[in-house]
């Protein structure tokens, strides 16, 4: 494939801009026959509908002319969102785009997934950052995305490299889905048990630091990153989940990593919670991985009297201790914070131990199984975000991955 001839992509396809809301005309957050994609709205180079906004039907008449397709390709074109690119399936055919993306329609004789991998690809962000202009506001403009040239094979090896790529972004997003799901599970027993029960017995208002030992993080200063050695916690790795993402681990030395833990060492069953920026965010650590706190973390680890780290992560997570960590969280100037302090302090209502233990027989297993499915979507990603090159290069034959 390396000596193949380079392709302009306005030769094989319309390059076509998003629009800016009419002044005057606001999004909705009810649900409308017309969404409206905003680059907020892409998790994982794929259009989410969590917090999609929508345009009334008469906003949308004055941009109709501005909507998307299925197998549309879409790219970020402003600022530091440059280089994301995301695809459009059929459910969001017709939907109005922001301003601050363009959209790639209208193909010709060639395969829109496999432009959409060759854009993610290492090859298609250097173009992409290359034909950026502007130095303080980033800006890719129509014209140079028109003009970055695409590798392109035969069409049937196209559909080949997209329907393999394909595939691990489907398992990958089927993972997610999955835990979502068993997320709200969880949650839901949660609050079916120890929210909207109404029994008494021997329950009783406690305090996290009856049932777990709160340990501050180091307050030195952050050790340089290396690219391999010690994992070193930092507050991108906290998803909202619960669950930790080590893909972007930060590594550091041995040595800096023997002092980061001289106070703690992050090990599974044990919380970590965030003390300033998105404060209060919260994740456990997963079976076989052990890490050193970053700054502005604090370790929450069950005592050997309770041993429930299932019911510490959802108890932290729940409803009722968010609001606990807002109402012990200090209003700063510039940034909000969680005392390590206060967290001892934070309150809940304690069952008892026999309801403790069958909560977490029932429950371990869900976070589990959501802690193997992210395991499983990294060991995917890292598959994908290897072959894609390769493939695009032709270093690695289609044939080749097929029989794997």
């Amino acid at each position: 494939m390396n000596n193949l001839q380079l392709t302009k992509i306005g030769d094989f396809a319309d390059v076509k801009s998003g629009k800016r809301l009419p002044k005057g005309h606001t999004l909705v957050n009810y649900q409308t026959q017309y969404p409206y994609i905003r680059l907020v709205d892409i998790e994982g180079n794929r259009i989410s509908k969590s917090d999609m906004l929508y345009l009334e039907k008469n906003t949308h008449e004055k941009i109709a002319r501005y909507i998307v397709n299925d197998h549309d390709v879409c790219l970020a074109i402003v600022g530091n969102t440059i280089g994301l690119v995301f695809t459009v399936d059929k459910k969001w055919d017709g939907a109005n785009l922001t301003e601050n993306a363009a959209r790639l329609t209208n193909f010709k004789g060639v395969e829109p997934h496999y432009v959409f991998y060759y854009l993610r690809s290492r090859d298609g962000q250097d173009q992409i950052i290359s034909r950026t202009v502007g130095s303080a506001q980033g800006k890719l403009p129509l014209y140079n995305i028109k003009n970055m040239e695409v590798p392109l094979p035969p069409l049937s090896e196209q559909r080949a490299i997209a329907g393999i790529l394909g595939a691990l972004d489907d398992k990958i997003e089927l993972n997610r889905r999955m835990n979502a799901t068993l997320e709200s599970l969880a949650r839901a027993v949660f609050r079916r048990w120890f929210v909207e029960n109404e029994e008494v017995g021997n329950w009783k208002i406690s305090q996290i630091g009856e049932i777990a030992d709160v340990i501050d993080c180091l307050h030195s200063k952050k050790p340089e990153r290396q690219e391999v050695g010690e994992p070193f916690l930092q507050l991108s790795n906290i998803l909202d989940n619960g669950l930790l993402d080590v893909t972007d681990i930060y590594f550091i030395t041995k040595e800096d990593y023997d002092f980061w833990i001289s106070r703690i060492e992050a090990s599974p069953g044990d919380c970590v919670v965030t003390n300033v920026g998105r404060v209060g965010a919260i994740a456990q650590i997963p079976e076989g991985f052990k890490a050193a706190l970053g700054r502005n973390m604090t370790a929450i680890r069950c005592k050997k009297e309770y041993p429930y780290p299932t019911f510490l992560i959802e108890c932290l997570m729940s409803d009722t201790m968010r609001q606990e960590i807002n109402n012990k969280t200090d209003s700063g100037t510039i940034l909000d914070a969680l005392n390590v302090k206060n967290i001892p302090l934070l309150q809940f209502v304690l069952p008892p131990h026999g309801l403790l233990q069958k909560f977490e027989e029932q429950i371990r297993p869900i976070r589990a199984k959501m802690e193997a499915n992210l395991k499983e979507s990294r060991t995917l990603g890292s598959l994908r975000d290897s072959l894609l090159p390769k493939l695009m290069r032709g270093e690695v034959r289609v044939k080749d991955v097929e029989k794997l």
